[in-house]
């Protein structure tokens, strides 16, 4: 698991709004908008406030599970199925449209089964 720090900029019940500086592991993705600043949701279960800095935990499990299911299951499927394709004599582009649509199927079926696409950080506590 890992731990960041980040500040409250927003409560809302139960979740609170982070605003979090970007780090080195930051540098190369390219998947959050923005240059230096990103804002994380989290479960607030310490009771934070507008302005306090904090400590929260990301699941890295939760991480590498849905970036398995989303990018390598697809891939597997694609390659199985345009084979089965071949081996029924149907043309291998069948198959292929046949593994995208199982692929997605599979990858709803997950996320709402394990709650992949929304691993909510938890906040630790206030520093």
């Amino acid at each position: 698991m890992k731990v960041e720090e980040g500040f409250v900029i927003e409560v809302d019940g139960t979740t609170a709004k982070i605003k979090v500086g970007r780090h080195n592991e930051c540098s190369s993705c390219g998947a959050c908008p923005g240059d230096n600043v990103q804002f994380v949701d989290a479960i607030n279960n310490i009771q934070a406030k507008v302005g306090d800095k904090v400590r929260y935990r990301v699941s890295e499990q939760k991480m590498i599970l849905s970036a398995f299911i989303v990018f390598f299951m697809p891939l597997v499927l694609l390659f199985v199925f345009a084979q089965i394709a071949l081996a029924i004599a149907v043309p291998f582009w069948v198959g292929i449209i046949v593994g995208l649509l199982v692929s997605g199927l599979l990858i709803r079926f997950f996320d709402k089964r394990l709650g992949i696409n929304n691993p909510k950080p938890v906040l630790l506590e206030v520093i």
